[in-house]
């Protein structure tokens, strides 16, 4: 079923996807073969993100994608903003990577992007994602 917009919220800590990193490995048969490791987390986090979206749905077309992360603020962090590990790019790859394999058919489709990190001391942890079909009359860019 094709909808025009989708609200998820996803419980759990954010986790990111990190550079991918290969390396070489002999097998018993002689031949060199390779291993991918990826980031600790984010297949667990990708998980979380495909199970809140709902089955034989997808959006077509051009999207916006709002995505707000909210951290753990660790006790003996006094700082507002978590202007540290998670980067933030690599909260979105993971992310978006989830959405591809369900919502949406490939991620080359998300042509807005809007994305907010930020530290929560009680309360909700994990994050609240918007997928919205752009219209064709949302072609101009706003005054920066």
């Amino acid at each position: 079923m094709n909808i025009a917009e989708l609200y998820i919220t996803v419980h759990g800590v954010p986790k990111p996807k990190g550079s991918v990193s290969a390396f070489p490995i002999q097998r018993k048969s002689g031949k060199i073969g390779t291993v991918v490791v990826h980031s600790k987390g984010s297949k667990h986090w990708e998980t979380l993100v495909r199970d809140r979206l709902p089955d034989d749905t997808y959006i077509l077309g051009p999207v916006e994608v709002k995505i707000h992360f909210f951290l753990p603020r660790p006790k003996t962090v006094e700082r507002e903003f978590p202007e540290v590990y998670p980067d933030i790019d690599k909260l979105v790859r993971a992310t978006l990577d989830a959405l591809q394999n369900g919502i949406l058919d490939d991620d080359k489709r998300v042509c807005d992007l809007d994305i907010k990190k930020r530290y929560v001391v009680a309360g909700f942890i994990g994050a609240r994602i918007r997928i919205r079909q752009l219209r064709p009359d949302e072609v101009e860019l706003d005054e920066m």
